[in-house]
């Protein structure tokens, strides 16, 4: 099974952009406010940096993805280093 997942755009709900053209983060946030995650996006595809956060706003995740591409038959390997 592969999983792909492409984000193009986002908006906060404050409508700040902090997504576009595949290029930027994502932020979800608890229903208290707090952060629950950020993703780093590049052309698309999760890359660089994410954190994710418990409910009680302690860090849970701190992991940087280095983003490899097979050009040969376009597949995309993704390698996590924390």
């Amino acid at each position: 099974i592969r999983l792909s997942y492409l984000c193009d755009e986002f908006w906060k709900t404050d409508s700040t952009q902090t997504l576009k053209d595949g290029n930027g983060r994502t932020f979800i946030y608890y229903e208290s406010g707090f952060l629950n995650e950020f993703y780093t996006y590049k052309d698309g595809i999760k890359d660089g940096d994410f954190e994710e956060y418990t409910p009680n706003k302690n860090l849970l995740l701190l992991v940087n993805i280095l983003k490899e591409k097979n050009t040969e038959n376009g597949c995309i390997s993704i390698i996590w280093e924390d």
